[in-house]
């Protein structure tokens, strides 16, 4: 499903057109947790990179690193249909986002958002009425060089855990306030 929405940079500015490529609804602890984790691996923190995996069963945050093999799947309440993709973050600049503004919600919807220019955005909402993100991260890429480095990790987390690509997600959460997404 393709959305069309206008964020607004600045004022005086152009608002700039987004098609929005991926849909999700995350638990905000998780998220959280393993930012802060990423941050305090030394190796991972001088990569400042992170690598967000999202296909249609699950979203794995990953560090990657050979030293560290941090990896993580993230609750996920919901994701819109997609086929496997791979997405490089700063870390510097995820680990700014101020997810603890939302002080009684345990869930945050993010959404992928692509300008007219291809030049991606990760958005941040605090809810699913919201219609602009409260805060966004501009220095997001594809990253289908690492793609089966990720399945690999993918895989090997599934092992660790005993779960299986369809274990994925946290029905206890459709009751919050998101199964409208």
């Amino acid at each position: 499903m393709i959305y069309v929405l206008q964020r607004s940079t600045a004022p005086n500015k152009k608002e700039i057109n987004y098609v929005v490529e991926q849909k999700l609804v995350i638990s905000i602890y998780t998220l959280k947790n393993e930012i802060k984790i990423y941050r305090s691996m030394d190796m991972v923190k001088k990569a400042n990179e992170a690598l967000l995996y999202i296909d249609s069963n699950c979203v794995m945050l990953a560090g990657l690193t050979e030293e560290t093999g941090g990896n993580c799947f993230l609750s996920t309440q919901h994701i819109n249909e997609t086929s496997p993709m791979i997405y490089r973050i700063n870390l510097s600049t995820l680990s700014k986002v101020k997810i603890n503004d939302i002080t009684t919600a345990i869930q945050i919807k993010l959404q992928m958002l692509l300008d007219e220019d291809g030049k991606r955005s990760l958005g941040f909402y605090s809810d699913t009425d919201s219609v602009n993100p409260y805060q966004c991260i501009d220095d997001i890429e594809l990253a289908p060089e690492k793609m089966n480095k990720v399945i690999e990790a993918k895989k090997a987390l599934e092992k660790k855990l005993g779960i299986s690509g369809e274990d994925f997600g946290d029905p206890q959460l459709d009751a919050l306030g998101f199964d409208d997404v």
